[in-house]
């Protein structure tokens, strides 16, 4: 799961100039998100052809794009926090079980089922040393090229010799567990232009942004390269519908955009509480409520923010809001129209879930999918520790230790209800 793909509909629909089909600088370093390029196609069916395509000829691509530094990254999962066991749970639900241990060694060829095998933990890990081993061992570099492995604590460096950044010349372990995170560390005064389809990239390249603004420092340059979004009214090309298209995303055009909308003093905090309130790996989708609607009540997050977090009665006073828009011609509720204090937040939502829920003019199936407002609180606080995780990346909160309303039940993490 990812975050919902709307929103970056929204964002080209209104910053269509941060969207490009061709670079728009040169990068200093390309991170390339290894856990996407683990995702074959049917086609692939050696071990060399999943080395040589989904790697070599990646790492080449990145190259010859004018880097001088390309980073491998593989999720840490020593370090991945414990709040995205009901993600992974929930995705491997819909695949066939596939056996494989910690103490068994690779097949001498590629499983039928990759999709089941790639939800074995184990069997990722060793896929993912393995490729580690051979670009190590017979990847080629030229005499300038440093190409860096992000597996383990234990970063690798090859080729040409570069520091690494300080952050992570640390003794001590950091917490940098999904591959999403670590991409950052290797922010500098080169751009950085990273690889892959995963959408959290958005909300954590417009937060890195929006702290370095903050502590008076240059802003990073971050460009992605991800799958093509089509914008409102735009109409897909005959070249899309034959193979799948790529394009960049410049996301500190972006973040300007979203500066000049909103208005606010921490414009990257308000969207990623936007973006993380519709759903992603540490947050449940809204019932009924999808990006677009939630971006016309945009905001309503003014003031919605303490110091350097959204507060869950900021995020309760947004759902508030655009449940009584999208009902009002239903049920006779009262527009909320003040920021509110949580115990506030609390009752208010409790009223109007209780109108919904009472209502005879909507059905029965929506009715049973609102939330109350013990689920609706909680999910509140997920959003607040989602928006912490992409903040504050390896320095994030334990999503357990805190109230952000997560919970073990029988010795499982789960969302709060």
């Amino acid at each position: 799961m990812t975050i919902d793909s709307g929103w970056v509909k929204i964002l080209k629909t209104n910053a269509k100039r941060a969207f490009t089909e061709h670079l728009p600088v040169v990068p200093g370093t390309v991170f390339v998100d290894g856990q996407i390029k683990l995702m074959k196609g049917e086609h692939v069916k050696t071990w060399a052809r999943f080395i040589e395509q989904q790697f070599f000829h990646t790492l080449d691509k990145c190259f010859q794009l004018g880097a001088h530094t390309v980073v491998l990254g593989f999720d840490n999962y020593q370090h991945v926090p414990r709040a995205k066991n009901m993600t992974q749970r929930k995705r491997s639900q819909h695949v066939p079980d596939f056996k494989f241990s910690d103490h068994d060694e690779l097949p001498t060829i590629l499983p039928d089922y990759w999709d089941a095998a790639m939800r074995n933990r184990s069997f990722k890990v060793k896929v993912m040393a393995m490729v580690c081993e051979q670009v190590r061992t017979q990847y080629r570099l030229k005499a300038h090229q440093t190409l860096i492995l992000d597996f383990t604590d234990q970063i690798e460096v090859l080729g040409q010799s570069r520091p690494l950044p300080a952050v992570l010349n640390t003794e001590a372990p950091l917490k940098r567990g999904e591959c999403d995170i670590k991409a950052f560390a290797f922010m500098g005064t080169d751009p950085l232009l990273i690889s892959s389809t995963d959408g959290d990239y958005v909300p954590l390249s417009l937060l890195q942004i929006e702290n370095a603004l903050l502590a008076n420092q240059p802003a990073p340059r971050i460009i992605l390269f991800r799958i093509r979004t089509r914008g409102q009214g735009e109409e897909v090309s005959s070249k899309r519908k034959q193979s799948r298209e790529m394009e960049y995303v410049d996301m500190n055009l972006i973040y300007k955009f979203v500066q000049q909308d909103l208005k606010v003093e921490r414009p990257a905090l308000c969207i990623a509480a936007m973006i993380a309130c519709t759903g992603c790996d540490f947050t449940m989708n809204l019932p009924q409520l999808g990006p677009s609607r939630i971006w016309m009540h945009r905001h309503a997050l003014k003031g919605a923010f303490e110091s350097d977090r959204i507060s869950p009665e900021g995020v309760m006073g947004l759902l508030i809001r655009a449940y009584t828009e999208l009902f009002l011609n239903k049920v006779r509720v009262e527009r909320c129209r003040a920021r509110l204090s949580v115990g506030d937040a609390v009752v208010r939502y409790a009223e109007l879930s209780g109108a919904l829920k009472s209502s005879c003019v909507i059905s029965n199936r929506i009715r049973d999918m609102l939330w109350d407002v013990n689920r609706a609180l909680a999910h509140a606080k997920n959003t607040e520790w989602t928006v912490l995780y992409w903040k504050d990346l390896h320095d994030h909160p334990d999503p357990l230790t805190g109230d952000y309303g997560f919970e073990i039940r029988k010795g499982v993490v789960n969302f709060g209800v």
